[in-house]
């Protein structure tokens, strides 16, 4: 294994923290998508002993795919970081130039060996045999020495036909097996022309020909010009995009987008190739768009605290941050219910700072879960409870139940803080609301009519009659309905007399 000269850097990025309720067809977008794994692609290519290893194309980190020189044949060319290799994501297929002239494979996941092709029919030129591959109409290109193309059938693995040297313009000399193919993905073909600009070729068996389209070496961003025989690949990555990625004399590898060709920048900086030697813009490359990394959801969040008071208008959460995480969800109920719900878009990093509809006063109850590309953690059994500044709701409230002939008498436990209450009253089942201030914790209803209905009532503390907490849960009350003279409910029967029938 060969060290690493620079360890590979980890991009950063910013992020614009913005928080909106999400309705019940996002949570459950977003409960849908939780665990498909997202491919963010694999670049391939050959170190200094032979090995073949591959980075991750969103991240610039080392994906931990290692194929062995051993798992090739033959031993590693002398120029092993210039290995021509070439995959075919339909059939996880590795293909590459071997030291026996022929070109054959391994399948990356297992790395026992593949098809071979065998029947060239060319100088021995070992592995620095230039081949593409186009998985979209299954062929396989492979460079001879005479400057010739010769096409195979990916899924016979039978020669098709030969594109000629003629083909690519009498201004092109004969590069031979070394000059460098690229296929487009769309049934063309790219290849790297004299004046080191990069070309679109159609590989038809009559008539091949230049399409005209052509990213200009002037164009690239590159200080020298190593004209056909740099190194280049193209692949439907990001988002199935069509891009060309080059090498340059500095070893970076820059990109192109097809569909405008226009120059779309750095994709992947030299010191993140685990490679003491920098073999530049003669790099040889693979993409596979597909690949995926392997791993598991993030741990369930802990440390979770919400601000009690703190802002007169949020709520601030925060909790510890937990490894190999994407990003957080975080779930709020109002103390007292069973429903947790989500309450902000994912968010990347602690704090969450919760100002959708928060009742100053109101306690709610908040949880956490992370995410990554393979799920959802699960939600955090450690929570804390909030409130923004304001008092909290009254608690404590009753209303007699036909205690009294002439009024319900309505009642609740103070509220530090208050100068007064506002307390709500309706006819349960119809009505109009009203309200009544005061400034103790007791209160009787004297006009609870009539006999025998049922009043509901709900009281907010204050600090004045337009600066009120949440309101208190509700209670229920009524009038006696039953007519009984004075002390006879209480048993208290002086003054009665018998009635004989």
């Amino acid at each position: 294994m060969d060290s690493i000269t620079n360890s590979p850097k980890t991009p950063t990025t910013t992020h614009l923290l913005a928080y909106v309720l999400i309705s019940v067809l996002t949570i459950a977008v977003l409960i849908s998508t939780a665990g498909q794994a997202l491919a963010t692609g694999a670049i391939f290519y050959a170190l200094e002993t032979g090995e073949v290893r591959a980075l991750d194309m969103e991240t610039g980190g080392d994906t931990g795919i290692s194929i062995p020189d051993a798992s090739f044949f033959g031993d590693p060319p002398p120029t092993a970081t210039r290995r021509n290799i070439a995959y075919d994501p339909d059939e996880d297929l590795l293909w590459y130039s071997a030291d026996d002239s022929n070109v054959h494979s391994l399948y990356v996941s297992t790395l026992a060996a593949g098809p071979i092709i065998s029947d060239i029919g060319d100088a021995p030129l070992g592995a620095i045999r230039t081949i593409a591959i186009d998985s979209f109409v299954r062929r396989l290109y492979i460079s001879s020495s005479l400057g010739h193309v010769e096409v195979y059938n990916l899924q016979t693995n039978a020669k098709m036909f030969t594109i000629p040297l003629s083909a690519f313009g009498s201004t092109e000399p004969n590069p031979g097996n070394r000059r460098r193919l690229a296929a487009d993905g769309n049934g063309n073909l790219w290849y790297a022309a004299n004046d080191g600009d990069f070309k679109e070729f159609v590989p038809r068996q009559d008539s091949p020909s230049f399409t005209g389209r052509v990213i200009q070496f002037v164009a690239q961003n590159e200080p020298l010009n190593p004209r056909q025989y740099r190194a280049f690949v193209t692949a439907g990555w990001p988002n199935h995009d069509h891009h060309l990625y080059y090498a340059t004399s500095e070893g970076d590898v820059l990109s192109f987008n097809l569909d405008t060709l226009a120059f779309a920048g750095l994709t992947l900086s030299e010191p993140w190739f685990w490679t003491t030697s920098n073999p530049g813009a003669l790099r040889t490359l693979a993409i596979d768009p597909t690949w995926t990394p392997s791993g598991a959801p993030p741990a369930m969040p802990t440390g979770i605290i919400a601000s009690d008071g703190t802002y007169p208008d949020m709520v601030e959460v925060s909790w510890n941050p937990v490894p190999n995480t994407d990003d957080y969800l975080v779930y709020r109920r109002t103390v007292g219910t069973g429903t947790w719900g989500s309450i902000a878009v994912p968010l990347m990093t602690p704090p969450l700072y919760d100002y959708q509809s928060i009742v100053p006063g109101e306690v709610y109850e908040y949880a956490v879960r992370a995410r990554n590309q393979w799920g959802l953690s699960e939600q955090s059994t450690d929570t804390d409870t909030g409130y923004a500044a304001g008092m909290a709701p009254p608690t404590g409230l009753s209303a007699s139940q036909g205690t009294f002939d002439d009024r319900v008498r309505v009642s609740w436990d103070g509220v530090s803080g208050a100068t007064g209450y506002l307390v709500g009253r309706v006819l349960y089942g119809g009505g109009m609301p009203t309200t009544v201030w005061v400034t103790t914790t007791t209160w009787d209803d004297m006009n609870a009519l009539p006999l025998g209905s049922t009043w509901e009532y709900w009281v907010y503390a204050c600090t004045d009659p337009s600066t009120c907490s949440a309101s208190s849960d509700p209670a229920w009350g009524w009038i006696s309905s039953l007519i009984f003279a004075d002390g006879f409910e209480s048993g208290d029967l002086l003054g009665w007399s018998d009635s004989q029938y």
